[in-house]
């Protein structure tokens, strides 16, 4: 993709103007939680977009897509009935942070790309959120947070947008993309830009 299209993409999943009732999305599920409070969300193909909202939970959209369709019509049971031949589901929950990981199952042979099913992430939290999101094949992107965050991905972009705190930015193979971030920036990319604006 080239870098024009993914920064048209990026401003798109950041903007504020996205609304929870103009997303696209499976099915979603709130957390409450207390601040300053912690998000940690680690998935092999999954694009994670996690953006701050003035309330006082953790609202996560599961974007679910086999061969290119949204999946509707299910939760978080159904979800890990669906996938169980390819991955697991776990969260865990606490008045402290929230914990996501989706990991893979044993199997032999491979699965084919229609039947492939990628879970992404559009996440709303209180922006006193410290980020700690892993993913192995998709791109990141976080907007309007107030404390440290740590984004690695093997192969995918990573854009951060206003940030006030420390960042650990890291992508084996993409771009990563810093605009008004406060504080200390660790960025790296093997195969990519690192591309820094100040508003």
């Amino acid at each position: 993709m080239k870098p024009s299209i993914m920064l048209i993409l990026f401003t798109f999943l950041t903007s504020t103007s996205v609304q929870s009732q103009e997303l696209e999305y499976s099915f979603k599920e709130s957390h409450e939680v207390s601040t300053p409070t912690k998000l940690y969300i680690s998935s092999s193909n999954s694009n994670i977009t996690v953006i701050s909202h003035d309330k006082s939970n953790i609202e996560v959209y599961y974007v679910i897509k086999k061969n290119e369709q949204l999946v509707n019509n299910v939760n978080k049971e159904i979800l890990n009935q669906i996938i169980k031949e390819q991955s697991k589901l776990n969260i865990k929950s606490s008045i402290n942070g929230l914990t996501i990981e989706v990991t893979g199952v044993v199997k032999e042979g491979y699965i084919k790309s229609e039947d492939a099913i990628i879970i992404d992430f559009i996440v709303y939290v209180p922006n006193q959120t410290s980020c700690d999101l892993v993913s192995s094949d998709g791109n990141i992107s976080l907007k309007g947070l107030n404390s440290d965050q740590k984004c690695v991905t093997s192969d995918g972009n990573i854009k951060l947008f206003d940030i006030d705190g420390d960042v650990f930015a890291k992508t084996s193979d993409g771009d990563i993309i810093i605009e008004n971030v406060t504080g200390n920036v660790d960025s790296q990319t093997n195969d990519g830009k690192v591309i820094k604006t100040i508003r």
